[in-house]
């Protein structure tokens, strides 16, 4: 019964995030359809992901 709770759990969290994601996403669709929107969008994410690059290029691994 427990493995049944947490599956059934599992379930419903997981259909709420997939649900919630589309709705995300059909909106982002009609938001990014506007001119100039999707190249500020790229270059806005690709600089985010350059900054992760450099953040974990410059980390420093614990060797304890």
């Amino acid at each position: 019964p427990q493995f049944l709770v947490l599956c059934a759990t599992f379930v419903v969290f997981e259909l709420f995030w997939l649900i919630a994601y589309a709705a995300l996403g059909s909106r982002a669709k009609h938001w990014l359809q506007k001119p100039g929107r999707a190249t500020l969008f790229n270059r806005a994410t690709g600089g985010i992901f350059l900054l992760a690059a450099g953040a974990l290029a410059s980390a420093r691994r614990n060797t304890a």
